[in-house]
């Protein structure tokens, strides 16, 4: 899974979608129960409205089976130091 962080403007929103909902077919609803995420802030996430914060990051690393900084280092490429 590490091959899914390169360097990208994308928002990390529409790389969760892109590279985990969409080829699984998942939807806010069920990621959100499943991972103890609000519906609401996920979607937002999704459209690129709202960041991933780490809380969030965590839940939804947890859930993808993912390392626990992922979306962490998703948002460290996206914003340069």
């Amino acid at each position: 899974m590490a091959q899914l962080i390169k360097k990208s403007e994308e928002h990390p929103g529409s790389i969760l979608k892109d590279r985990l909902f969409d080829p699984f077919r998942l939807t806010a609803r069920v990621v959100s129960r499943a991972a103890d995420i609000d519906e609401v802030l996920l979607n937002q996430i999704l459209e690129g409205s709202q960041e991933i914060d780490p809380d969030t990051g965590l839940k939804l690393a947890s859930y993808f089976s993912l390392p626990d900084d992922y979306f962490f280092r998703i948002k460290q490429v996206k914003e340069p130091s």
